[in-house]
């Protein structure tokens, strides 16, 4: 059974099948992960836990250097990407995490932070917000 594409079926059968390829998919994931097939990055946002929102970093100003230059999700080579806030992780494909920071870009949601020695410049992600906010979601509502 294709996970993407599954819509709600009030069928015990149904939703059994489903959440047992949910959890293969997620054990995949994770002994990829575990062996090295898989590349993940985890960012924590403290604040996140306050404000509701998630920082998307993109560019970065090292120390001494003229001009910001791409960092963050612009850059990484991982396969998945997880914020941890609190108790809670959030885990999607580096993919869905792009789309998002360019939802959040086109809606104007940039920022720049000063926190630490290299600035940056990213999007916030309303974390309630953010299902909304992705292509594929509002395609599948059409």
């Amino acid at each position: 059974m294709n996970v993407a594409k599954r819509s709600h079926h009030p069928n015990f059968d149904l939703d059994l099948a489903f959440g047992e390829d949910t959890e293969l998919a997620l054990v995949a994931l994770f002994n990829g992960i575990q062996n090295g097939s898989i590349r993940l990055e985890v960012k924590t946002d403290d604040l996140a836990v306050h404000t509701g929102n998630l920082y998307l970093e993109y560019e970065h100003k090292p120390r001494g250097a003229i001009d910001h230059m791409p960092s963050g999700i612009a850059t990484t080579r991982a396969d998945w990407w997880a914020f941890q806030v609190g108790p809670v992780t959030i885990l999607s494909p580096t993919s869905t995490w792009r789309d998002l920071g360019r939802e959040a870009f086109r809606r104007g949601l940039r920022r720049e932070c000063a926190r630490g020695d290299n600035p940056t410049r990213g999007v916030v992600l309303p974390i309630a917000d953010m299902l909304d906010m992705l292509p594929s979601v509002k395609e599948a509502e059409r």
